[in-house]
């Protein structure tokens, strides 16, 4: 019976991790779609990942380098989903932005400008409210 119950819980939290990233996915891929639909737009990368963090998405826009973070939450608790990047997220989004940019030298040379896209759920499964932030970082280089 012990080990039942172990077995139950261990299958629901690894159900809820599973769903929780496939909904993150969701919000990267529908954030893209979004952002595919701008005029002047490429997607260069998706989930770049480097020592220094992770870019959700890095794009071209109109001649501007735009590196994208993507934040979903399904509730307001503690501030939603603008408020949950803090200072340490900002540390390793910038980071990972300069690892772009050594391993991709080409686009150095451009305007850059860090957006956020945040979804904030209006039901139980449903992404939400799709809200475009744009220059949420001022440069720091």
């Amino acid at each position: 019976m012990v080990n039942w119950l172990k077995w139950q819980t261990s299958l629901r939290y690894k159900l809820r991790y599973f769903l929780s990233a496939l909904i993150g996915r969701l919000a990267e891929f529908r954030a893209a779609w979004f952002l595919c639909g701008q005029p002047g737009c490429t997607i260069l990368a998706r989930n770049f990942r480097s020592r220094g963090g992770e870019l959700d998405l890095v794009v071209l826009l109109n001649g501007v380098l735009v590196f994208v973070e993507v934040r979903y939450r399904s509730s307001m608790h503690f501030g939603g989903a603008i408020t949950s990047v803090d200072g340490h997220k900002q540390r390793c989004w910038l980071r990972a932005a300069q690892d772009f940019l050594i391993k991709y030298p080409k686009f150095s040379y451009l305007p850059m400008r860090f957006d956020l896209i945040t979804f904030q759920a209006k039901g139980r499964w449903s992404l939400g409210t799709l809200t475009w932030y744009q220059q949420v970082l001022e440069k720091a280089w």
